[in-house]
């Protein structure tokens, strides 16, 4: 009966086809994407991040995050830095010509606009934290010996070796920076490009480097750690605490680090619609065949043909129609 079962094979083969493309493409951009992201802790663990310019305000928020993320229990919390920034005019936005902070950015070959962003400051403990996932021995040497270790990027050479840490006057490193301005100070350090997971936190030396260096800095965020992470209700209790902390000078937000969005249940979902489509098919198609093939089946049980070889032609059929159509779907659509 190919005018039931022709229809019905290319219908099951052409939904397969999609869904496996879909499947794939869904796959791809995933992996794509979860290698992409730019981890801030572990997973479940919560990042409080703190912004102000007033050293005491910063210190106070500081002091009032930690006792915050004390009430959900973790079992370590780690400190971020980043060197100081000199103080704006809170009217135009332009920094202080008189200050003597400096705008620091990390010159490495290769890294083209990449390392403009923050410099973070941490102890290999907290990195451990921050990154997810336990930097090597290696790695921590470079760092505790007065290295940078940068984190996986595209826009970097993974063969640098060395990389100038600049510091230029305030308002060098806004909009208008072109690359030929000359820094103030400059200082020349050994760099380890850490391979695996990309972080948020691009470049990073210890706070013994920093101060050996004359940079200034302050806390800029805290990272908890948890055995068992917060749930949703502790989450939202801490964001509103947080919410009520922050002043009109410093301001106080978390985020539980949550990984890469899954995809899992789209997958699910592609699937299940396709099995429908496939069983659905088949099946409308079987059942009319079998009604048209009533003759062939009078025929059958004339010359002794039992129920179970009509049956056993039903399934051959089901067989050679939803199978070879779904292998080719499946096939093409890879």
């Amino acid at each position: 009966n190919p005018s039931r079962t022709v229809p019905a094979f290319t219908a099951i083969t052409a939904s397969v086809f999609i869904a496996t493309f879909v499947l794939s493409s869904m796959a791809l951009t995933d992996g794509g994407g979860s290698r992409r992201y730019s981890w801030s802790a572990p997973l479940g663990g919560v990042v409080a991040s703190i912004s102000g310019s007033d050293p005491k305000h910063v210190a106070d928020a500081e002091r009032e995050a930690r006792r915050l993320l004390a009430g959900t229990d973790p079992d370590e919390m780690f400190t971020v830095s980043t060197p100081r920034w000199p103080d704006r005019d809170p009217q135009t936005g332009t920094p202080d010509p008189t200050s003597t902070l400096l705008e620091y950015r990390l010159d490495v070959a290769g890294c083209k606009n990449a390392c403009d962003g923050a410099i973070w400051i941490a102890t290999p403990e907290a990195v451990r934290a921050m990154v997810g996932e336990r930097i090597s021995a290696h790695d921590e040497d470079a760092l505790r010996s007065g290295g940078v270790l940068l984190f996986p990027n595209e826009s970097f050479t993974a063969d640098a070796t060395t990389a100038a840490l600049q510091g230029f006057p305030p308002g060098t490193l806004g909009g208008s920076y072109t690359g030929t301005e000359i820094p103030t100070v400059s200082h020349d350090l050994p760099v380890t490009v850490v391979g695996g997971t990309r972080s948020r936190y691009g470049t990073i030396i210890t706070p013994q480097t920093a101060e050996r260096l004359g940079i200034e800095f302050q806390v800029v965020s805290l990272v908890a750690t948890y055995r068992t992470p917060p749930d949703v209700a502790v989450m939202d209790r801490l964001t509103a605490d947080t919410e009520t902390a922050s002043t009109p000078t410093t301001t106080i937000s978390v985020i539980q680090e949550q990984g890469p969005a899954p995809v899992a249940p789209w997958l699910s979902l592609v699937t299940g619609v396709t099995a429908l489509i496939v069983l659905g098919a088949a099946g409308i198609s079987l059942g009319l065949s079998r009604f048209e093939r009533r003759a062939d089946d009078a025929t059958l049980a004339a010359v002794g043909g039992s129920v179970l070889l009509r049956r056993h032609v039903n399934a051959w059929q089901a067989v050679i129609v939803a199978g070879l159509g779904s292998a080719l779907g499946v096939l093409s659509g890879l």
